[in-house]
């Protein structure tokens, strides 16, 4: 299936509720999701299950231009 580029919001919008009913609606159910998705929060230091553990710098500090750059260069 090819998702229409002319619609963005509406696609965005198919693709939520096809993954609201195929995955969440099922798994919203069991107390241990529920539980686990509890444990998350997006304060800072960033504690949840889709947060990427960067490795370690000297200073802990990792300049934005470490994090970004072009396709096909190396970070």
């Amino acid at each position: 299936m090819v998702l229409p580029a002319h619609d963005p919001p509406g696609t965005t919008e198919r693709i939520v509720d096809f993954w609201r009913r195929r995955w969440l609606n099922q798994r919203i159910d069991q107390p241990e999701v529920r539980e686990a998705v509890g444990r998350h929060h997006l304060g800072y230091p960033i504690q949840h299950g889709a947060a990427v553990a960067l490795p370690e710098t000297e200073d802990g500090v990792w300049p934005t231009s470490d994090l970004f750059f072009e396709a096909g260069e190396e970070p």
